[in-house]
């Protein structure tokens, strides 16, 4: 699978990723006797997604919780609202991009 897209529309919170399925036969592209193309995936704001330590790209633990018995309330690891947080990396810290990006597409599937 190749991204071919990104579409960012920031006045609806909303990011939308093409992706083009590569098939190869024998080491040779034979994507064109297929329907290469699927819908787009969305990311928006109405889903979390877990945040990461950059480096390893680790799920961040919440600091809040301590156990499910004591802290039954308080979610074991800290989630943001995916599309916030996937830009919010994209402007803070570009070079994690496709790393978290590839995270959150799992995430979300």
């Amino acid at each position: 699978m190749q991204i071919i897209g990104i579409n960012i529309v920031d006045s609806s919170q909303q990011l939308f990723l093409t992706q083009k399925i590569v098939y190869s036969y024998n080491g040779e592209d034979v994507s064109v006797d297929f329907k290469p193309t699927t819908q787009p995936i969305e990311i928006n704001n109405s889903k979390n997604v877990y945040q990461r330590d950059l480096e390893p790209l680790e799920i961040l633990t919440n600091p809040d919780y301590i156990d499910a018995e004591t802290t039954p309330d308080v979610e074991q690891y800290l989630t943001a609202p995916a599309y916030d947080y996937v830009v919010g990396v994209l402007c803070e810290n570009p070079q994690y991009f496709w790393q978290i990006l590839r995270e959150c597409v799992l995430e979300l599937s």
